[in-house]
């Protein structure tokens, strides 16, 4: 509930939503690896700067 909640507040989620699973799985199955933000920008096509500007967390 409080996930649907917050996806419905930012729209882009709910648009990246297959790239988000794709991300979701990656770390699922690699929990004892490091993993950059570079790495799953680029797996999931989602640019790491479009992200933060995109959550308003951008300096």
């Amino acid at each position: 509930m409080i996930r649907e909640t917050y996806w419905n507040r930012i729209p882009h989620l709910l648009s990246n939503f297959k790239e988000l699973e794709k991300v979701r799985i990656y770390l699922k199955h690699n929990t004892g690896m490091k993993v950059t933000v570079d790495e799953l920008a680029k797996l999931s096509g989602i640019s790491k700067l479009q992200t933060k500007e995109s959550d308003g967390l951008a300096a």
